[in-house]
């Protein structure tokens, strides 16, 4: 780490690599030298692991060493340096904010493995004005957990402090609010939905408020989507057999092992392209075999009972039945949901440095969305 500021951070070696971090995370190692400063060494390859064991040997005191991985979200901020580490570091953020001076990043957050953020330090004059505007940013979120709850308001256009958005965020945040006020009457009786309410809401507004309009409007049109085929479910015919299954639940158990064998591909795929990418470096190749095993863990959530239970719900032999399958596979729906949207590991392999993009959520969010309209 030639070069240190007095921070003792290498300025020119550190930006680079974060700059390469809003891509795809690199792995990082960080502890405190024998001043009490930060240190953080990073690398696009060398495991985390590896890079503590060099960080402690170029700084003979070193103390609080962490590693995993460092990464700057464009869409979520781009000043904000990301740290998801083995264990916390308490008091980290904020020695690290300052070493990073001169860096362009001025804000630091220390998440854990779980994907729980330990601590954060921000600008102090964006952390006043992220207070002024908290109790809109969680508006949506309470709604969700409250089922009986009004929805929020829309923003006042008459607010002063805050900056006015887009035509185009406006409408978005209008239509957020009026999607919000329609699905929660839905919620009471659905756990699907309210599961989708708790994650998807405020995902989308968290987008909305960093301006990432695209990725936002996503968001909304999944949650757009859980309007389609409501109402209550038909009453069983008087003979007591069952009514013919809707269209969209008959091809529901193809549609979802189609999805899934196409993460499993993408996954293979990730990890034919890691050990060729490491080959020539034996050291790395082993300590990185040993969490591929972490990777198949998360794959293998995901495998065909969701799909048996909606196609035991298609040939049930009456309404009631159907409906009694049809909880059960809601129930499941609803931990995929939620696994998939709070699950850093997804989000990790995703990012990956060596040139595979499985889009693991992607694929799993728009399949298990268009699942929850068929089941509905």
């Amino acid at each position: 780490m030639a070069g240190k500021s007095d921070g003792g951070i290498d300025i020119a070696e550190t930006r680079k690599l974060l700059v390469v971090s809003k891509r795809e995370p690199v792995n990082c190692a960080i502890g405190l030298d024998s001043d009490g400063q930060a240190l953080i060494l990073l690398h696009k390859i060398k495991p985390g692991r590896s890079l503590m064991t060099e960080l402690k040997s170029e700084n003979k005191g070193l103390r609080n060493e962490r590693f995993g991985t460092a990464q700057v979200d464009v869409d979520e901020d781009p000043k904000l340096v990301i740290l998801m580490i083995n264990k916390p570091a308490p008091g980290f953020a904020r020695k690290l904010k300052k070493g990073l001076k001169g860096t362009g990043f001025s804000k630091v957050e220390i998440r854990l493995e779980d994907g729980s953020v330990a601590e954060a330090e921000g600008d102090e004059d964006e952390e006043q004005e992220g207070k002024a505007e908290a109790p809109n940013a969680t508006a949506p979120e309470s709604a969700a957990t409250a089922p009986d709850a009004p929805p929020p308001p829309p923003p006042s256009s008459a607010a002063t402090a805050p900056p006015q958005p887009s035509d185009a965020a406006a409408a978005l945040t209008a239509r957020l609010t009026d999607l919000v006020k329609q699905l929660m009457p839905k919620a009471a009786s659905d756990p699907v939905l309210v599961t989708a309410l708790k994650t998807l809401v405020p995902q989308a507004q968290a987008l909305l408020k960093s301006g990432s309009l695209i990725e936002a409007g996503a968001l909304i049109v999944q949650l757009g989507a859980f309007l389609l085929g409501g109402g209550e479910a038909p009453s069983a015919p008087p003979s007591g057999t069952a009514s013919p299954a809707p269209a969209a639940m008959v091809a529901a158990p193809k549609i979802w092992h189609d999805a899934i064998s196409l993460v499993g591909t993408s996954v293979s795929r990730l990890k034919d392209a890691i050990r060729k990418d490491l080959a020539a470096e034996p050291a790395a190749l082993a300590e990185v075999e040993k969490n591929l095993d972490r990777i198949d863990k998360v794959v293998a959530r995901f495998d065909g009972a969701l799909a048996d239970l909606i196609q035991g719900a298609v040939t049930a032999a009456s309404d009631a039945a159907r409906a009694a399958e049809l909880v059960k596979a809601r129930k499941l729906l609803a931990e995929h949901i939620k696994y998939t949207a709070s699950e850093p590991m997804i989000g990790l392999i995703d990012a990956n440095p060596f040139g595979v993009s499985p889009e693991l959520k992607k694929t799993l969010s728009a399949n298990l969305t268009q699942l929850a309209a068929a089941v509905r």
